[in-house]
């Protein structure tokens, strides 16, 4: 709470990475997602004996973003200089600064 956050969940069952972070986009801001993988690593916090493998995508939205306001409060869009002044959860601040050092 009071912080941001990428989107995303836990796959439904049988449900594939990619298709639970189009399911999540779509039920999170009300728009259409087309993923690529960008990154997939063990959750640091996951219990060793049985990781979380946790999947990173980029890619296309298409239609207006209404967040669904039971679970998103505020959609922002962010550039490599905003990181720093924002609090965001987990260890995602790391994983989007590595995303757009990647894109030099």
């Amino acid at each position: 709470m009071g912080q941001y956050t990428l989107i995303g969940g836990k796959p439904d069952t049988g449900e594939t990475a990619e298709s639970a972070v189009v399911r999540e986009v779509k039920e999170e801001i009300g728009v259409e997602f087309t993923p690529t993988m960008y990154l997939e690593k063990i959750d640091a916090c996951s219990n060793p004996s049985d990781p979380w493998i946790v999947s990173y995508f980029v890619g296309e939205i298409t239609g207006k973003i209404k967040p669904n306001e039971l679970e998103v409060e505020k959609v922002v869009f962010v550039s490599k200089e905003d990181l720093d002044r924002l609090n965001i959860a987990f260890d995602q601040k790391e994983i989007l600064k590595e995303y757009f050092q990647s894109r030099k």
